[in-house]
């Protein structure tokens, strides 16, 4: 997907009308363009923010005329002048043949500290402008790309070998009773397992969409919603759930996808319940103050490691990947859990101590319901 910057006139007080900007990592080649000529100073300097990259504007007589602010942060301009050997080179083969360049260095604090892609394009015949952008964040997020591929291929290969191979032992024993109902049995398990990790990727789409629609809701609802929802789960492994509500005044009420917000809580509560003990209690708490609602999740189960907190919000990050198997968990659940809390504007952090249990905390900016309708 190519990004084009189409700046018009009134951006750049009559000129640098249109840089066609380039393709990053995962975009393809990069580009670029021209425009008129332009008074930098002010038009640059309200173009500058509306950019991802650094944005340096340089002339052929009198050097570098415009830098933003994170130009200079990054060294690529110094006591106004281009900084860097190699982008200087790429300027100097734009200002001599006009035709736009991109090229991809390592940054001049080292490899180690990431990679540059830099676009030239000339904006008139002395004149050009130079975006820098960090490449490494292309390769991060490609490197996201594959792990995700690869982890949800083998999410799915799991369930899907399993069903085949049971169906093939079915096909080879059709005159034992007794081995094909075990056999169907554990292809319906397995055919659960699959249907809940296919449901997870899209309740995982989603949670990342920038356009779900919100509003402004009552917490406790939308809460025993969510219990009412793990209540079947709680009850086939004897865990006790109760909801208690410690608010001192007026139902607290938040803004957010109401819908996200519900599967969240009950991504917490089975959760809690799938690592609780039989014969344990899991305990929804929800308070607020005047400035924000909290939603607590506590349970008394097996507790996680000190070294592993960091990672339960990653997707497919299972503490214990056995007994995720036998609750029929895909390693999304808090994953979900968090995009739809930050869709709220809030933060889910968790406390644990292993052997003793877990608490999740779900922290939600408390919503002026003045004038609105709450649902």
């Amino acid at each position: 997907m190519e990004w084009v910057f189409a700046v018009a006139a009134g951006v750049l007080a009559c000129a640098l009308c249109s840089l066609v900007a380039y393709r990053r990592g995962r975009r393809g080649a990069a580009r670029a363009g021209t425009a008129g000529r332009a008074r930098t100073g002010d038009g640059a300097q309200r173009l500058a923010p509306l950019l991802d990259e650094a944005l340096v504007i340089v002339e052929a007589r009198q050097g570098v005329s415009f830098a933003d602010e994170r130009a200079v942060q990054a060294g690529i301009v110094e006591h106004g002048a281009l900084a860097v050997p190699q982008i200087r080179d790429v300027v100097n083969l734009v200002l001599a043949d006009g035709q736009p360049r991109t090229r991809d260095i390592d940054s001049p604090h080292g490899a180690d500290h990431g990679h540059w892609r830099v676009a030239v394009g000339q904006l008139d015949s002395d004149r050009c402008a130079v975006l820098v952008a960090d490449a490494g964040a292309d390769e991060r997020w490609q490197s996201m790309a594959r792990d995700f591929v690869g982890n949800v291929s083998h999410e799915l290969k799991t369930p899907i070998g399993a069903i085949t191979l049971l169906a093939e032992t079915i096909r080879d024993a059709p005159d034992d009773p007794q081995s094909v109902s075990y056999f169907a049995e554990r292809i319906l398990v397995e055919s659960q397992r699959l249907t809940a990790l296919v449901h997870n990727l899209i309740e995982l789409g989603r949670s990342e969409r920038r356009d779900t629609e919100t509003s402004v809701f009552a917490v406790t609802p939308a809460v025993r919603e969510a219990a009412e929802r793990t209540q079947a789960v709680a009850q086939a492994r004897a865990v006790s759930l109760h909801v208690r509500e410690r608010v001192a005044s007026g139902a607290p009420c938040v803004r957010g996808p109401r819908a996200g917000f519900v599967t969240a809580v009950k991504n917490l509560i089975e959760n809690a319940v799938n690592y609780s003990p039989e014969g344990s209690t899991v305990v929804v708490d929800i308070s607020a103050d005047a400035g924000e609602v909290l939603v607590r999740v506590v349970d008394h189960g097996i507790g996680i490691p000190a070294d592993q907190i960091e990672r339960v919000f990653e997707r497919f990050y299972r503490v214990d990947p056995a007994r995720s198997r036998e609750t029929g968990g895909t390693g999304l659940g808090l994953s979900i859990a968090q995009r739809y809390v930050q869709a709220c504007g809030g933060a889910l952090c968790v406390w644990s101590h292993e052997g003793q249990g877990s608490t999740f905390t779900v922290r939600v900016p408390r919503a002026d319901t003045t004038g609105e309708d709450s649902q």
